[in-house]
């Protein structure tokens, strides 16, 4: 491994912080912005509930493959690793900047791409990861995922499901285990 100085190290541990405490990390092309586009997405971001990045492709290339590493020794510890692919790496050439959310959350996705989209030739969106996912999610997957309804009205959905006549048997059957271990005990008293 290979040791960083000063504002490289600094660098480093900014972008595994990044990409261990965020569950959605997209990656974007980031043609220069001027100023005042850069403050005002920024801003715009903030609101929606993300952080925009410009790093410096090097050296998160580095923090992805330890990352990799890391992720490759946890794996029989029992630990829960942070799923990045390695071809993720491979989009960190030239300019390029990352917009990271806390939580996957789609409707919070869908309004922080279509504040990137805004800027559209300056600022374009190669991908992302999904904390879960071993998988580059490219802009065909992260337009569907964005169209998801949020979680908890798919939680909602399910339970309505369940709920309805046939649903009703599928509770009643997991429920017949614990009502039966009730009976048998209360026969035995």
């Amino acid at each position: 491994m290979q040791k960083y100085a000063g504002r490289k190290a600094y660098l480093l541990s900014t972008y595994k912080r990044l990409l261990t405490e965020n569950n959605v990390v997209l990656a974007l092309q980031n043609s220069t912005l001027v100023d005042e586009e850069d403050r005002k997405l920024r801003l715009d971001l903030k609101k929606a509930g993300a952080q925009f990045t410009v790093v410096r492709s090097s050296i998160l290339r580095v923090a992805l493959r330890q990352e990799d590493q890391i992720n490759n020794n946890t794996e029989q510890k029992n630990i829960k690793p942070v799923p990045v692919p390695s071809s993720f790496s491979q989009l960190f050439k030239g300019p390029t900047a990352v917009v990271s959310l806390r939580d996957l959350e789609p409707t919070q996705l869908k309004s922080v791409v279509s504040i990137i989209d805004k800027l559209s030739p300056k600022l374009v969106l190669l991908a992302g990861v999904v904390n879960g996912e071993d998988k580059v999610l490219f802009r065909k997957e992260l337009d569907r995922l964005k169209e998801l309804p949020s979680l908890p009205i798919l939680r909602a959905q399910l339970t309505s499901l369940l709920q309805m006549a046939g649903g009703q048997r599928i509770v009643q059957t997991l429920q017949q285990p614990a009502q039966t271990l009730a009976s048998d005990l209360s026969r035995r008293e």
